[in-house]
């Protein structure tokens, strides 16, 4: 797949660490692009976690679907284009 930022981005926040990082793992083993990054100013301080996972806007709610069949929780926060840091 095109990296995220040829076809606008997602970014999934996290609560831990732990499950952004199993969260990259569950994504790349599915076949999706992602990139973990830190989490975007602005994003909500909902939990500890200071990671992020960036996907393509295209695939955010499959992604998100198929974390939860992994048992990991995730909410979008979705980027405006040409903004990554919001």
């Amino acid at each position: 797949m095109a990296p995220a930022a040829d076809r606008g981005r997602a970014v999934l926040l996290f609560n831990t660490t732990n499950a952004a990082l199993e969260a990259e793992t569950e994504i790349i083993a599915a076949g999706f692009w992602c990139e973990v990054v830190p989490r975007p100013p602005g994003a909500p301080a909902d939990g500890p976690c200071g990671l992020a996972v960036a996907v393509a806007a295209a695939d955010a709610q499959e992604v998100i679907s198929l974390l939860a069949k992994a048992g990991i929780d995730a909410v979008i926060h979705r980027e405006r284009d040409g903004d990554h840091a919001a």
